[in-house]
């Protein structure tokens, strides 16, 4: 009789610590970018000097392992996975292998359309807006204009482009919210990702906390938006002195991935709760064609839907069965 009463009262303690009920309806995904984000630089600066990140990582579902596309660490191929659910190469990749904005869309460089999250998103009624603080994703907008109702483009204006991103979304309360920030990558270039203690990259890394600082008191001011809004966090690539090119280099390809809000439990760690789909690739870069695959930046984007109860991206890979779990 101990045994069955103790039995009970683990089960009862587990459950209140670590489920967490999906609310009924999530209303609201901000997906943030922060482009060139070496995971180890929110390790390093901590509660003390970057709280909102470490806030997000407490609170919520998340790993310092994720990884870029295994076949290239660039930001504009890696932001294409994000949207799309592809991988950059194959025949059923995006195919964006460029670093810039060409003058064709791209449906036109493949030859074929190719869906996105935005698509799926505005058949079903959703609004989107797009941020970013680099004029290149011009490319994106480019490609799915007719299904994102508001857009903002900076060449580097950091602030600029995150208070532009404040005004609108509480002006219009968007369905769903792509916001990009270009600094820890600006500087990382500039300053070769040093994660020295007093560095101009932790600065920068600091910034973007602060900016991310502001996202999460405007959603938990509103009880509204606190029910029923969910964060996530990811980066395009990390970086080291020699910039993010090399897809050899541990410190580009490896990324944060977080995931705040309504309904995630606190303190999960995402391979812990993806055991069965996921492995952690522990300090490898796994190919797209390995049995088992590591949680992906491109993975974001099937998981935004599935978070709106929305099917996949059609022809999408990533994630397309949609079995990213983070905690609900």
């Amino acid at each position: 009789m101990r045994k069955l009463v103790l039995g009970l009262l683990i089960t009862l303690l587990s459950t209140s610590v670590f489920a967490a009920d999906k609310p009924q309806k999530i209303e609201h995904i901000i997906f943030i970018s922060l482009d060139g984000l070496r995971p180890d630089a929110i390790q390093i600066l901590g509660n003390e000097q970057a709280p909102t990140l470490n806030r997000l990582i407490a609170q919520g579902a998340s790993t310092m392992n994720a990884r870029t596309d295994p076949t290239c660490t660039w930001t504009m191929p890696n932001h294409a996975g994000m949207i799309t659910g592809l991988p950059v190469e194959g025949n059923a990749g995006h195919g964006v292998r460029f670093n810039f904005n060409p003058l064709e869309d791209i449906h036109e460089l493949n030859g074929r359309y190719v869906y996105s999250v935005f698509n799926i998103l505005h058949n079903h009624g959703l609004k989107s807006i797009f941020f970013a603080s680099k004029k290149k994703f011009q490319f994106f907008y480019k490609s799915y204009f007719r299904t994102i109702e508001e857009v903002y483009m900076s060449d580097m204006h950091n602030k600029e482009t995150f208070e532009a991103f404040i005004k609108e979304f509480q002006k219009s309360k968007p369905g769903f919210s792509f916001l990009h920030i270009a600094d820890p990558d600006e500087t990382g270039h500039k300053t070769a990702w040093s994660v020295e203690d007093g560095s101009d990259y932790l600065l920068a890394v600091k910034r973007v906390d602060a900016y991310l600082g502001d996202i999460i008191q405007m959603i938990e001011l509103d009880p509204q938006l606190s029910a029923t809004t969910v964060v996530i966090v990811t980066a395009d690539h990390g970086g080291d002195g020699e910039g993010h090119f090399d897809i050899t280099h541990r410190e580009n390809y490896t990324i944060p991935f977080i995931v705040w809000g309504a309904g995630v439990p606190q303190g999960r760690d995402l391979y812990f709760l993806n055991a069965k789909s996921r492995r952690n690739p522990k300090d490898k870069q796994m190919p797209m064609d390995a049995k088992w695959q590591p949680i992906r930046n491109s993975d974001a984007a099937n998981l935004i839907l599935s978070l709106f109860n929305l099917p996949p991206i059609p022809q999408s890979i990533v994630n397309y069965k949609q079995d990213l779990n983070v905690g609900f």
